[in-house]
């Protein structure tokens, strides 16, 4: 499975499974994980990255976390058959 530009519409959490599956059989150190996930970022969400500046991020975690929370709102749910339930 390649690794899927992300321009902001999609699920974060899928994105940075899938860029960590890919990237994490090298050893690489905080800050290459966080130049190398500037290229999958396209549009809006690249348009973000650079908006947050170099010295702002201090490890990947940090910018997972930043990334996470910016794009939250596109995240998907998975529902339950007990939620339709519930209604």
């Amino acid at each position: 499975m390649p690794i899927v530009n992300f321009d902001g519409n999609q699920a974060p959490d899928e994105n940075l499974v899938s860029y960590e599956s890919h990237t994490g059989v090298y050893n690489f150190g905080d800050a290459e994980w966080c130049r190398i996930f500037a290229i999958i970022l396209t549009r809006n969400a690249q348009t973000w990255f650079k908006g947050i500046g170099n010295t702002t991020i201090g490890s990947f975690h940090q910018l997972s976390h930043l990334f996470k929370t910016q794009y939250e709102g596109k995240r998907t749910i998975k529902r339950k058959v007990n939620d339709l339930l519930a209604v």
